[in-house]
């Protein structure tokens, strides 16, 4: 998978989790069920893995290599 397509799937899934954070702790607020909690834990470990992928996405970008970065590599 390229880096595009990596960084896309990440971003959604934390715009994912945002939303679902803010869904459900308004709902929450608003004397919500309290099945609505385990739904607020599971939007926080999204937005974890979000930023987690995000990371790793950028970590592990392939960049490509200039021949003036070869040369001084050969040395």
């Amino acid at each position: 998978m390229n880096f595009a397509i990596r960084l896309t799937l990440a971003i959604a899934l934390l715009v994912i989790s945002i939303a679902t954070l803010v869904g459900c702790l308004i709902a929450d607020m608003e004397g919500g069920p309290s099945w609505l909690h385990a739904l607020t834990w599971t939007g926080g470990a999204l937005t974890a893995t979000g930023v987690s992928l995000i990371r790793l996405a950028v970590n592990n970008r392939v960049t490509p290599v200039t021949p003036a970065a070869q040369h001084r590599t050969r040395s």
